[in-house]
Parts: C-alpha cells; sequence; structure tokens
C-alpha cells in the first residue's frame, strides 16, 4: 500500500517493506503482528513490565511499560468476547499492549495500527487470505498443544514451579514460537484458576518473567 513520506522512512530504518508489512483497510495501514515485533527487536525495545489490570472472565486488560533507550512509554491491552475471538485472551491483550508501546516508541502510533487493535481479528485474516498476488502474507496459525495442566489438578506455587522447569529444559523452547505456546498456555491456565494475583507476587513470576525475556533474546539473535 502507499504509505506518507514519513512512515517510509521510518519503515526503512527498521529494513521493513510495507508492502509484505502493512495491510490496507479502507486507507489506513495495519500493520501484522510480526512485524511490530520484527521492529520491537531491531529498534532495540525491552519491556520493563506487564502489569494485570483487570481479569474478569474473558475479559482481560493488561498494561505494557516499555522502553527504548531513554524513552518509556506505558500502553494498554484489552480483550474480551467483543473484540476478539482469540482462545487466549491474555496473551492477546499483552500482544495489543506490547504492539502500541513499539509504535509509540519508534514513531509510528497514530498513522498505521497493529492488526491486533482491530476487533475483527479473525475477518482481516479472512480478507488477508484474498488479497492480490502482490501481497499475499502469511498468517501463522496457532500451533496446538497438550495442555501441561491437566483438568482437575490444582494450581498453587509447587505445581507451578514444576511446569516453569519443564518449560525451561524442553529441548524444543530454543524455538521461540514453542517457548511462546508453553507460557501463554501456562498463563491462561493460572488466570483460569483465579491463582494469577498471588502468581504475580511470587518468586516464580520472576522466573517466568526471565522465560519470557528468552523469546525477544532468540528474535534477536
Amino acid at each position: 500500500m502507499k504509505v506518507s513520506e514519513e512512515v517510509n522512512k521510518i519503515l526503512k530504518q527498521y529494513n521493513v517493506d510495507p508492502n509484505k508489512a502493512l495491510w490496507n483497510c479502507h486507507g489506513t495501514g495495519i500493520m501484522l503482528h510480526k512485524y511490530c515485533e520484527e521492529i520491537g527487536a531491531r529498534a532495540g525495545v525491552e519491556v520493563i513490565e506487564y502489569i494485570t489490570e483487570k481479569i474478569e472472565g474473558d475479559n482481560v486488560v493488561i498494561k505494557c511499560h516499555a522502553k527504548m533507550n531513554d524513552k518509556t512509554v506505558f500502553s494498554y491491552g484489552e480483550s474480551s468476547p467483543k473484540n476478539s475471538k482469540n482462545a487466549y485472551p491474555v496473551a492477546m491483550a499483552e500482544k495489543r499492549a506490547f504492539d502500541r508501546c513499539v509504535l509509540k516508541l519508534v514513531g509510528l502510533h497514530g498513522h498505521i495500527y497493529a492488526m491486533d487493535e482491530m476487533p475483527d481479528t479473525d475477518r482481516i485474516e479472512e480478507n488477508l487470505k484474498v488479497e492480490t498476488k502482490t501481497f499475499k502474507p502469511t498468517i501463522a496459525k496457532p500451533k496446538i498443544v497438550k495442555p501441561i495442566v491437566s483438568s482437575g489438578e490444582k494450581i498453587d506455587d509447587i505445581y507451578i514451579a514444576t511446569q516453569l522447569d519443564v518449560i525451561e529444559k524442553n529441548p524444543n523452547n530454543k524455538n521461540s514460537t514453542t517457548l511462546r505456546s508453553d507460557l501463554e498456555n501456562l498463563k491462561t491456565r493460572i488466570n483460569k484458576a483465579g491463582y494469577w494475583d498471588a502468581f504475580i507476587k511470587s518468586n516464580n513470576f520472576l522466573k517466568f518473567n526471565a522465560l519470557r525475556n528468552q523469546i525477544t533474546k532468540k528474535q534477536r539473535s
């Protein structure tokens, strides 16, 4: 799609092709999530912390605090049945908050929007599949993994510590996609068990964040 000179300059700085990274939604540029992550990694964006503002069933609000060099920003990500069909509302809210922080830090916020900000991502993905031959981005399907918490098991600090050890020692976690899926799986189930508030105050949460930071490091390498 055609973009402004300012946007094109910023995208060129991070070696991103607008014809691959952006989708034209009635004249508004929508950036695919993977390109937000790529730009964030190349720009050196670091997440300081994610703050859970609200979890009420599938209604989730996550605040992201991120920085790039000496600049820091806050942004929110929301997920609910009204604006997302994603099966992992916490992960979706987190992605939306992160993408908005990246766009703010590199100067793209207000010019283009992240795809995960759109209320009907599934419909956007359907439209992307029938775009012209000059623009056929591949939308990666979420990897289906076996739940790491079986039905009926009690979730507590000991159980979470055990599962984090399993994830950390999993030889397949050298792939950032596998590591992300395992962590999101555990995070969603902790939330559904109503144990999130206690979890974020525990030492296990520090280890959880350390594993999550490995994803950014793997993407940069």
